[in-house]
């Protein structure tokens, strides 16, 4: 392919007469296939962030919750401590999600902790575009995603695979996620 101008770059071109001959002009027909660029780095979505307040429940079971959450597709979880009404301690439980698992997940949050109500609103999400792949290191297979931007390069290692690896060489975790995201 050749590239023309920033937007497009040539894919295929052709030629063809007709079996008319005209007096006044050319009877040749010229094509092109151009295909447009693609060089964003990026990929964007629209998910739904879900958030309630908890300042009564013993936060032993929010451990639990998180696991749910994940196992029934949640994107991310995390917790925030402040402080509440009468000088308690509270949690701001905010969940990232498809909207395809929404209504799982707001049933989960209804189900395990003692809100009475749930906060939701949809958000736009830009995020790198990258590959799945796996790596044949020294010490084993082990997962990743890789950015396919030159311009942003990363390599993040796969949490639970480097976790076994730690394990079983009994490795430090960060030594192992360093390796992997050097490309050993």
């Amino acid at each position: 392919p050749r590239k023309i101008g920033n937007e497009f770059s040539l894919q295929k071109f052709g030629y063809a007469t007709g079996s008319i001959i005209p007096s006044h002009s050319s009877n040749i027909l010229r094509t092109f296939l151009l295909k447009t660029k693609d060089e964003s780095a990026f990929q964007q979505d629209e998910i739904v962030v879900i958030q309630c307040n908890i300042d009564d429940m013993n936060p032993q079971v929010l451990g639990f919750l998180m696991d749910r959450l994940y196992a029934a597709g949640a994107l991310e979880v995390y917790y925030e401590n402040y402080y509440t009404k009468k000088s308690r301690i509270g949690i701001l439980i905010s969940v990232l999600s498809k909207y395809e698992t929404f209504d799982t997940i707001a049933d989960i949050i209804f189900k395990e902790t003692t809100t009475l109500g749930i906060r939701y609103f949809r958000v736009n999400r830009k995020k790198l575009k990258r590959k799945q792949r796996r790596l044949n290191t020294s010490l084993g297979k082990i997962g990743f995603k890789e950015v396919i931007d030159r311009r942003y390069k990363k390599i993040i290692p796969e949490y639970d695979d480097c976790v076994k690896v730690a394990k079983s060489k009994n490795m430090p975790l960060k030594d192992i996620m360093t390796k992997v995201s050097k490309g050993r």
